[in-house]
């Protein structure tokens, strides 16, 4: 049943769909003291490590991870959106059923806020091993 409702919720995100069988590829990891962010896109648009080897000409339709596991919640995936910032220096994620702000994360790493509740000030590997 989770199967099908996170399927149709990602159904109605606007992108190219997602297919039942899509292989999702890690392509980010965020952590402070209390969670860790992780951020997933197909591999069908990723083609190797660092950020020019993802296809960002549009917006790509992925996951967000938030882990909590360290506090004993833990680990949600929700729909995401991720595009290119039009400098090629920063990916913007959007998270999609909470309806927060959209972090910027830098492509070299850095320090991000991507929820005010559990995950702020969390330092960010370079995306995709830039």
């Amino acid at each position: 049943m989770r199967r099908l409702a996170l399927v149709a919720l990602v159904g109605l995100l606007p992108g190219p769909a997602l297919g039942r069988d899509d292989v999702m590829t890690l392509v980010l990891r965020c952590k402070n003291d209390d969670a860790r962010v992780e951020i997933y896109l197909p591999q069908s648009i990723v083609t190797g490590r660092t950020l020019a080897n993802i296809d960002l000409a549009r917006p790509a339709r992925g996951f967000y991870a938030l882990d909590l596991t360290e506090a004993g919640k833990g680990k949600t995936l929700e729909p995401a959106r991720v595009s290119l910032r039009a400098d090629k220096k920063a990916v913007i994620v959007e998270q999609l059923t909470r309806r927060l702000p959209a972090a910027t994360v830098p492509a070299a790493g850095g320090t991000v806020s991507f929820d005010h509740r559990f995950a702020e000030s969390m330092v960010c590997e370079p995306f995709n091993g830039e």
